[in-house]
């Protein structure tokens, strides 16, 4: 079998930090960001898609093309 076109893939999710009286480290056990971004292997250009809830708690989707400057 021919080996076939290979990319670099990045996932993030980010949680918000908020004070919990019961819980001491902080943390909130749901996320609000996502992420997902994948690259040529040369890191020229690629993808990123991610999601993220707004002040109205309704979750925002984003799809875009991205591309190295210089």
């Amino acid at each position: 079998m021919p080996p076939s076109e290979s990319a670099i893939r990045i996932d993030l999710t980010g949680y918000p930090i908020i004070l919990n009286p019961q819980d001491e480290d902080g943390q909130i056990p749901f996320h609000n960001f996502t992420a997902i971004i994948v690259l040529k292997t040369d890191w020229s250009e690629g993808t990123a898609r991610y999601e993220y809830i707004d002040p109205n708690g309704v979750w925002q989707h984003v799809q875009q093309s991205i591309k190295a400057i210089g």
